[in-house]
């Protein structure tokens, strides 16, 4: 087989898209987009009193972690996050740490996302979407952080204000907080969407079908 790199001219124009593998393979190729288990997170029909300000599983932006860090510290404030991040990390019981996960979610108000792979040198400048994204609005909470710059992205999540997007150096974590906190109903209303959104079109069962 020849090496992948030997391919470099037909990727360059084609990054990240199906036609790349199309005309590599001359097969037809789709692409199918992640999901969650929307059953497991959903807030509803009993939806659970908010108590965890702001959830953060996983790969994180180390400026805006510290914010979140200093207002817990300093306010009546919850931020639950990983202490042990690694990915040598592994679960005793993947379905106790999977329960784990969903209750927490749907008890967030916010839940911390980032492209797949953020932060070292993995994702090579692809910009991709992680599972936290759909796990996130299915619990019904408000995505913050940043949204991947892909357009599969905005096909998936086709609406306003999908990701409220905070600065990388942190510098405004606390002031978007603050005036997002400052309208109740309109967190209400962008979090049934979410959910609503997520048991529409992203459980793995629209994946089968």
């Amino acid at each position: 087989l020849r090496r992948l790199e030997d391919f470099d001219h037909i990727f360059q124009p084609f990054s990240g898209s199906v036609d790349a593998l199309n005309k590599l393979l001359n097969r037809p190729c789709h692409r199918l987009p992640h999901a969650a288990d929307v059953l497991r997170f959903t807030p509803g029909p009993k939806t659970p009193a908010r108590v965890i300000d702001v959830l953060s599983i996983g790969r994180r932006c180390e400026p805006v972690h510290q914010v979140l860090r200093r207002l817990a510290a300093a306010q009546d404030f919850f931020y639950m996050y990983d202490t042990l991040p690694s990915p040598l990390v592994r679960p005793s019981n993947p379905i106790e740490h999977r329960e784990m996960l969903a209750c927490a979610a749907r008890r967030s108000r916010f839940f911390i996302t980032y492209p797949a792979k953020f932060g070292d040198g993995e994702a090579h400048g692809q910009s991709e979407i992680g599972a936290r994204y759909f796990e996130g609005i299915a619990a019904g909470a408000i995505l913050l952080g940043q949204a991947p710059a892909t357009p599969a992205f905005r096909h998936d999540f086709p609406w306003p204000d999908a990701v409220v997007q905070l600065n990388a150096d942190g510098s405004d974590t606390a002031e978007v907080l603050a005036e997002l906190s400052r309208r109740p109903e309109e967190l209400t209303r962008l979090g049934v969407r979410n959910a609503v959104a997520a048991l529409r079109r992203h459980d793995w069962a629209h994946r089968w079908s």
